[in-house]
């Protein structure tokens, strides 16, 4: 399995339609799940003040433990 360490530096550029596709091919190359989290990066999320607060309350909460899920992801797999 090969390692793919996080940037911490954000680049935006802006490119015409005719400018070589370099910057692309990483993307083209990615997998469903690492294009989706991508997207999901760049997803804006507008709430009105009421909503917003409720959101930041949401998460703020306490985690609620849920054994079947740390058993679920601890546990080996019948594949493993």
């Amino acid at each position: 399995m090969t390692v793919v360490e996080q940037g911490t530096e954000r680049m935006e550029i802006m490119a015409t339609p005719d400018t070589p596709a370099l910057p692309r091919r990483p993307a083209a190359s990615m997998n469903e799940d690492a294009a989706a989290d991508m997207a999901a990066d760049r997803l804006p999320i507008r709430l009105d003040a009421g909503r917003w607060r409720a959101f930041g309350k949401a998460l703020s909460r306490p985690v609620a433990d849920k054994p079947r899920l740390r058993r679920l992801l601890t546990e080996k797999s019948v594949l493993e």
